[in-house]
Formats: structure tokens, C-alpha cells, sequence
């Protein structure tokens, strides 16, 4: 795992925002994971006050190793909203992109 940090403006909450960009390459197979600071920040558990937390996040993260891009958001989504057990909570976003597999021969992997 590789995390990129992308500094800006809340969308939405200035009127002039500064926003930031990058460039990042994905190789076959690999994952990018966006998420909101709604899902580090959710505070629950066992005291309802313990946020989710960076450490927590990368933990559940590296469970998903081999999963796609959309079982990887709905795991991140469950475990970020257990941890909430229903308690009030901040936006929590999740979007999981994956580059794409390279395609496997259909003539059996022969020439012609």
C-alpha cells in the first residue's frame, strides 16, 4: 500500500477553493481507494468515541489484497459504519478504482 496526500479546499466551503492534483499510474490489477475524512474520523467503538483512524483503515485495507474494486468499497463502507454502530457520524465516501487486467488470449494462447 502507497498513500498519496493531496492538500486543498473542502468543496464547497470557500468561495475561491484551491485545489490540488497528481498523477498516479495504475499497473494491471492495481487499486485506488478514495475515501472522505468522514470515514478516518468516525468516532465509535467500544467507548462510541475512538475514531476509525488511518491505522484502523490500512488494517481493513490490507485484508481486501486480491478483492475488486467494488467488494473492496462495500468492506471499507461496512467495517468504517460497524465501527459507527449507528451513532451520528460526519459524510462517509468511499470510491475504489481499478485498472483494468490485461485481457487473456481466446485462441488458447497459439498464434497462427
Amino acid at each position: 500500500m502507497e498513500e498519496v496526500h493531496i492538500g486543498g479546499t473542502l468543496v464547497g466551503a470557500l468561495p475561491d477553493p484551491d485545489f490540488h492534483q497528481t498523477e498516479i499510474r495504475l499497473a494491471a490489477g492495481e487499486l485506488l481507494l478514495l475515501y472522505s475524512d468522514g470515514v478516518t474520523e468516525a468516532s465509535g467503538g467500544p467507548t462510541e468515541q475512538e475514531m476509525y483512524g488511518e491505522r484502523r483503515l490500512m488494517r481493513d485495507l490490507a485484508a481486501c489484497l486480491g478483492m475488486p474494486a467494488g467488494a473492496v468499497a462495500e468492506r471499507i463502507d461496512l467495517r468504517s459504519g460497524q465501527w459507527l454502530a449507528g451513532g451520528d457520524h460526519d459524510d462517509l465516501a468511499v470510491l475504489a478504482v481499478q485498472a483494468a487486467a490485461p485481457a487473456a488470449p481466446t485462441d488458447g494462447g497459439q498464434s497462427q
